[in-house]
């Protein structure tokens, strides 16, 4: 989605002088355009599919954090430790 506040802080940020000129604002929303199609490109999977990359990502991303620990990282992700061996047999 379009962060309008992000943007505007992103003129502020990217102009060179104390006025943003209509080639700043070129600039920042044709990065924005961009950012959207690519994002586009990304979500040409099914809803299934980025969801399971989501959450592989997010089980991967706790049993870093938990040093490998399969008990911690079940705890980080809110789930039964069984639950988390049930999905990472999915993801090896």
């Amino acid at each position: 989605m379009c962060n309008h506040k992000n943007n505007v802080e992103r003129l502020t940020v990217l102009s060179d002088g104390n006025l943003i000129t209509p080639d700043d604002v070129k600039m920042v929303f044709c990065n924005v355009v961009t950012s959207l199609l690519e994002n586009e490109k990304i979500s040409d999977r099914s809803p299934s599919e980025e969801y399971h990359s989501f959450e592989k990502s997010r089980i991967f991303e706790a049993l870093k954090q938990a040093g490998g620990n399969k008990k911690k990282a079940a705890e980080i992700l809110g789930m039964t430790r069984t639950k988390l061996y049930r999905k990472l047999g999915k993801y090896k």
